[in-house]
This record gives C-alpha cells, sequence and structure tokens, in this order.
C-alpha cells in the first residue's frame, strides 16, 4: 500500500547527475538542485521533466505574490520603501510667561529659525533681568539681536547693539522674526533684506471737521515705529486735533489737525511759530510731524512756556473757529 504522504515526498523532490560520479542525487527542494546544477559539480537529468514538474508545481499551489492568491505582500514595504514628504517647520510663535519673560520654547525657536536663515551656529540665551531672547551670531560675537516684550504694550520689541534705528515693534511674531532675520543679515555682514512694509496713514476727517479715531491710531502707530518709543494720541474734544504725546509724563504734544479755512493739514507743537506748517497731503504732514517728534525726542524744542494767547492749542481751537 503506497501512503499519501510517500507521494507527497516523490513530488517534492528534485534530481540531478553527478558530474564525478555520474549517479543520481535527490535534493529535497529545487533550490538546492539549482544551486549544485549551478556550482557545476551536478547537472539536471531531464530538463523537459523538470519543467513539467515545475508547470505542475506551479498549477497546484497558489502564487502568494499574485493579486489572486489571497496573500498580503508583506516584504513588499521593505523591499520598494516610500518616499517621505521632507517635514516644514512651524514658523516660529514667540510667547511670554507668567512674568512677561520670553518662554525657553520661543528662543530655542528663534535660535533654529536665525541659524537656518543665516547658515551660522549662533545661540540664544534669556536675560534674567529683562526677560528679552539675546541672539548671537557666534561665540565670540560681542553684540546681539533682542527680542522682548514692548515696554508698557502688548507688542513685540525688536533690536541689536545700542538699539536706535534699529529698535522697532511689531504686532505679531511673523514680522518680528522677520525683522530679526533682517537684522540677523547686517550683524553677518550680509545684505538686509526688506522690511515688511505698513501702510503710509492717510489722515482723514469725520463730518465734524475733526480727525478720526483711525487717524489718530495710525499717527500713533507710525510716530511710535519711527522713534521707537510708546507714546499716544488723543483726539482733542474742543479743537478736533489729534494730540501725540511722545510719553506718559510727557508736557508736550505734536497737534495735527484741519488747516484754517481750507482743507489742508496743520501740523505743529510748542508754541507754534516755525514749527507750525500746513500740508496739502497726508504723507507730507506725517513726514513733518516725524520731524518733530524727532526734536521732542531729544529735547530740542525752542520754548516749552505756552502762553495763553499764544499757545498752539489756542491757535488750533482758532483755525477750527471754535469759540
Amino acid at each position: 500500500m503506497i501512503k499519501l504522504t510517500n507521494l507527497l515526498k516523490e513530488e517534492e523532490t528534485f534530481t540531478a547527475t553527478s558530474k564525478k560520479s555520474g549517479e543520481t542525487s535527490v535534493f529535497k527542494s529545487k533550490d538546492s538542485r539549482d544551486a549544485a546544477v549551478k556550482s557545476g559539480t551536478h547537472s539536471k537529468v531531464d530538463d523537459k521533466e523538470d519543467d513539467k514538474e515545475d508547470d505542475k508545481s506551479k498549477g497546484d499551489k497558489p502564487n502568494m505574490f499574485s493579486k489572486d492568491s489571497g496573500y498580503d505582500d508583506g516584504d513588499k514595504s521593505k523591499s520598494e520603501p516610500t518616499k517621505s514628504e521632507p517635514t516644514k517647520s512651524e514658523p516660529t510663535k514667540l510667547k511670554y510667561s507668567k512674568d512677561g519673560k520670553m518662554t525657553q520654547d520661543s528662543a530655542d525657536s528663534i535660535n533654529k529659525e536665525l541659524n537656518a536663515e543665516l547658515g551660522v551656529d549662533g545661540m540664544t540665551d534669556i536675560n534674567l533681568d529683562t526677560g528679552t531672547i539675546e541672539y548671537f551670531i557666534s561665540d565670540d560675537s560681542e553684540e546681539a539681536i533682542f527680542i522682548g516684550k514692548e515696554e508698557g504694550g502688548k507688542g513685540i520689541a525688536v533690536s541689536f547693539g545700542d538699539g536706535g534705528d534699529e529698535y522697532k515693534t511689531f504686532k505679531n511674531s511673523k514680522d518680528a522674526v522677520a525683522y530679526a532675520k533682517e537684522l540677523g543679515n547686517q550683524l553677518k555682514g550680509g545684505e538686509a533684506k526688506e522690511e515688511p512694509k505698513s501702510e503710509p496713514t492717510k489722515l482723514k476727517y469725520s463730518k465734524d471737521g475733526k480727525m478720526t479715531q483711525d487717524s489718530a491710531d495710525s499717527i500713533e502707530k507710525e510716530l511710535n515705529a519711527e522713534l521707537g518709543v510708546n507714546g499716544t494720541t488723543d483726539i482733542n474734544l474742543d479743537t478736533g486735533t489729534i494730540e501725540y504725546f511722545i510719553s506718559d509724563d510727557s508736557d508736550e504734544a505734536i497737534f495735527i489737525g484741519k488747516e484754517e479755512g481750507g482743507k489742508g493739514v496743520a501740523v505743529s507743537f510748542g508754541d507754534g511759530g516755525d514749527e507750525y506748517k500746513t500740508f496739502k497731503n497726508s504723507k507730507d504732514a506725517v513726514a513733518y510731524a516725524k520731524e518733530l517728534a524727532q526734536k521732542l525726542k531729544g529735547g530740542e524744542s525752542k520754548d516749552e512756556s505756552l502762553s495763553e494767547g499764544n499757545s498752539y492749542q489756542n491757535r488750533f481751537k482758532n483755525l477750527a473757529n471754535i469759540k
């Protein structure tokens, strides 16, 4: 009686002729037989017979690599690795801790982003006294870029060295980091990238001839950015003019209002005099306001005593025909 196991064994054996002895050798697998043939020690007994066996074997066994076989190709992911998309770093979002100081995460993000921008190995630190981020372009750099909370406000102040014209404030992280990159290029010696430009102030009046609140807000923003201060504006209810104070304890203001009997813009400070000028457009008026603001910042006003009859508050009152 022939056992089924013997039949299976016969189907699964493969033969080849030994070139040395001429005898037929039996191999347990086709791969083993083919390896012996390939090495030159054996030759196939009958290629046609073997091919028939191969065809029969293929017909009996499902192809595990066929889509119809129902098998999963577990090794496919290993042999053909998928290409991963390059990870994009998130833009830096500057944040403060409860005590008003920049967080360490913000410092680390600034360090990473500025180093990538400049192609250097700079480093950052947080000043314990001021709570600002200090970025140094190298270990032996004597100057740093400073990034911290705007004094008395919610904005972000960015500067380097002793500040000066390089000190500017921003309302969002994106613009602040962009300016920090510009300063970083200056420190490195490269060309500074163009700073994000804000829309120029357009002075407007309401129906009653008074300056609008939007005009006052724009003047405050533009003069603060020009001077690197945290000045404030107000609209005088009597004269309808904008009053800009360089600081909370400032006794003098820059006045911007409607020209007497005309459509122009009048700008002045102190006792008026040579400082009182009128302009046909907002651009020139704001430029002159910046010039006067620089004088206020440097303490160069000509006369701090304001007489009742010649004060420029009264002058604007007369211009507006307000009694």
